[in-house]
């Protein structure tokens, strides 16, 4: 797995994930379905496959299977679904946490530029930088 850099690891925790949940994430894979406690989720590994062995607690942006003992982030699932793509996970992560993207490829509210991850590379809809450095209250 890829290490995030540390930009990005910051717009996810502030500005990203307080706007998620493991239904929006890992809603689409087999088997999801709450505990019969209804404090957490299990589903199918999407890496290994074993039934019901991946399981997602509540508060924490990862879920982890007890068969292959790998431990999957949202935002690492969304860059696994778009075949190692980064700029396309961004893309889908900030359009399921409700980040606008117009048209002119501007986010409206909150959203990454290349200043905010710190390199040079394109990120296709994503052209501004943070309003601040303090998440939303």
């Amino acid at each position: 797995m890829a290490k995030l850099r540390p930009k990005l690891t910051q717009w996810l925790n502030n500005w990203v994930y307080p706007h998620l949940s493991h239904t929006q994430i890992f809603g689409d894979l087999v088997g999801f379905t709450v505990s019969q406690s209804g404090e957490s989720w299990y589903a199918n590994c999407p890496r290994c496959g074993r039934i019901g062995s991946f399981y997602m607690l509540p508060g924490r942006q990862v879920g982890q299977c007890k068969s292959c003992g790998r431990t999957i982030g949202w935002f690492g699932y969304l860059r696994f679904q778009e075949h190692g793509d980064e700029d396309r996970a961004i893309t889908r992560i900030a359009q399921l946490a409700g980040i606008d993207t117009g048209p002119d490829g501007e986010t409206r509210n909150r959203g990454i530029s290349r200043d905010t991850l710190g390199d040079d590379r394109p990120l296709g809809l994503f052209t501004l930088s943070l309003p601040s450095d303090d998440p939303p209250s």
